[in-house]
This record gives C-alpha cells, structure tokens and sequence, in this order.
C-alpha cells in the first residue's frame, strides 16, 4: 500500500493527513549574466547561439500558484522587470519587478492558458532606462 510508511519498531503506519501544501521547487538557473544596455524591451537573459534561453520545461498540472525568486544586481536608475516567458509565445508565466539583492514574489495564480499543461519556459528582463547595466544572478520558480 503506497499511502503507508514502515516504522522504526517495523510496523506499518498511515501518515497523518492535513497541513499546508508545501511549494515545489521546478525550475532552477545559476548561471550569472550581465545585461549591458538592457533596453526598454524584454530581452533574454540567456542569448548563447541555440541555447533556447536555456528554457526549462515546467509541468504545472495539479499546481494553482507560482512564485519568482530572483537574484539581481541592480545597475542603472530605471525600473528593472524580470519575467518568465513560455518559450515561443507572449504568455507569462509570472513577472517581478527586481532591486538589488534577493527578490521574492508573492504566490499568484497561474495563468489560465497556462495551467494543467507541460511547457518550456525561459527568463526575460528589461529596464525602463534602456541603456541600464544589470547582473543576473540566479532564479527560482516555485509551484504551489
């Protein structure tokens, strides 16, 4: 029976059922990249010839939020925006407006065209000043 767990005293017990649903971690980058004159349009953090963004496939079946974390060093006086992009389309997935430092968006329901459906996603950022300098660090999305 899959729904039970062996005990320390060899007996087999049914966990106790309720609590929070936990967010799952299901997308990951580390790969650091300076963004030398943005621009004022969402561009790719990722731009290495057929890198594809270094999109991640990303299975939200069974999911109803999302969340972003972003590491980001702020270069430049405009208002940078981080945002992750079904790979191919103008869907988004989620966006965050970035400072410099850690970056956590709030958990917000996933778009209906987006929900239930596996999908590769990539990150885009831009700056309302276009000729701003800033530093990805890392991200995160999280799914609830």
């Amino acid at each position: 029976d899959a729904t039970k767990f062996l005990r320390g005293d060899q007996t087999w017990a049914t966990p106790a059922g309720g609590g929070t649903a936990r967010e799952d971690c299901v997308a990951q980058w580390n790969v650091s990249s300076t963004k030398t004159n943005i621009g004022a349009s969402f561009v790719d953090i990722y731009t290495q010839t057929n890198s594809d963004g270094k999109s991640v496939q990303i299975d939200t079946n069974g999911k109803t939020e999302v969340k972003l974390y972003v590491l980001w060093n702020k270069i430049g006086s405009g208002t940078q925006t981080v945002q992750v992009l079904e790979v191919g389309t103008a869907n988004v997935l989620i966006s965050l407006t970035v400072v410099s430092g850690r970056n956590v968006s709030a958990l917000t329901a996933i778009p209906a065209g987006l929900a239930n459906a596996v999908k590769n996603y990539k990150l885009q950022a831009k700056s309302t000043t276009a000729a701003d300098d800033p530093i990805f660090e890392g991200a995160r999305i999280y799914l609830k």
